[in-house]
């Protein structure tokens, strides 16, 4: 492993030296994380920790860098905090990091998730294509604010809501986003009201005919880079 000139950036390669190596790589997708350090999403590490072939930029870049970056790769996963505008950066000088600054990039990347409060509506404003989440409760507090039920509001609630989404985004991270979808949608269900309310906000979004698929809730209603 060997830092480049952006602080954010190392990565580590693995030797091109035969056939089958080669061809294994031509076969998989090669994926843009972005997902900036926080330990309160830190929980959204799993969703690719298992991918080989991966870019992960956990701090924060210039736009026109992460127009590069997004460029050259196949696919782009971003997860964390953020509103309808876009991710967050976490930074004190440029608030996001995911903005209409990348839109048109983003629009070449019909693959790609995007994981944050209110992802659906970044989404859905300009038009692009993907899985995205709406508003996704995944702290207590969060849950509260949103109107569930106080007896609900439990922080174990909370946990086992945000493992269950997490393992199932994982399992199918290979896969396009509209199985994605449709996995994560028919097995991100149980008798938990956060679990319905995130699930109920999640999107299909195909920006050519500007159409979506969601599933509201129905039985829980409530008011630095690393390459591998």
């Amino acid at each position: 492993m060997f830092s480049l000139l952006n602080p954010s950036i190392s990565k580590t390669w693995q030797p091109l030296n035969s056939h089958s190596v080669i061809k294994t790589q031509h076969m998989r997708l090669n994926n843009l994380i972005v997902h900036m350090e926080d330990s309160t999403t830190d929980f959204l590490c799993p969703i690719y920790c298992a991918l080989t072939h991966k870019t992960v930029l956990r701090k924060p870049v210039g736009s026109d860098e992460l127009n590069d970056l997004i460029a050259t790769h196949d696919r782009v996963f971003m997860l964390g905090h953020g509103v309808p505008e876009g991710l967050f950066s976490l930074a004190w000088n440029e608030p996001l990091i995911i903005s209409a600054a990348n839109v048109h990039a983003l629009q070449q990347k019909p693959e790609s998730v995007y994981i944050w409060c209110h992802a659906s509506e970044f989404v859905s404003r300009y038009q692009l294509n993907g899985f995205a989440s709406g508003m996704f409760i995944s702290e207590v507090s969060e849950a509260r604010f949103c109107g569930i039920p106080p007896a609900a509001c439990r922080q174990e609630a909370v946990d086992a809501s945000n493992k269950l989404f997490v393992r199932l985004v994982a399992e199918h991270i290979e896969a396009p986003v509209s199985e994605m979808f449709e996995h994560v949608r028919a097995a991100y269900d149980c008798d938990c009201a956060i679990t319905q309310y995130n699930r109920g906000r999640l999107l299909l979004a195909d920006g050519k005919t500007n159409t979506h698929r969601s599933n509201r809730p129905t039985r829980h209603p409530v008011s630095s880079l690393v390459r591998e």
